[in-house]
């Protein structure tokens, strides 16, 4: 399997909800010192994973896969899948 267009669409802080774009320059923390979440485009990722854009069959996909990170690669920056077999243990 291989990552997904990785679809964050914004950091939003968690606590004072400001929001900031994705991408750079690198971000750490929001000014108030709060941390920055990803917040991610869900339809578009179940609609670049062969899905019509409702996150049901999205949901239906992830908890069919193994219990790795690579269970999330729509989430994923587009990179190989590379794993050292840690779900398997």
């Amino acid at each position: 399997m291989s990552a997904g267009a990785g679809r964050i669409e914004r950091l939003e802080c968690g606590r004072c909800g400001r929001a900031r774009p994705f991408g750079p320059p690198p971000a750490t923390m929001c000014p108030c010192g709060g941390t920055l979440l990803a917040r991610y485009d869900l339809k578009a990722a179940a609609a670049g994973a062969g899905g019509s854009g409702d996150d049901a069959p999205l949901l239906a996909r992830v908890q069919a896969r193994p219990p790795d990170l690579w269970r999330y690669a729509e989430m994923l920056p587009p990179v190989p899948a590379v794993t050292l077999g840690e779900a398997h243990q």
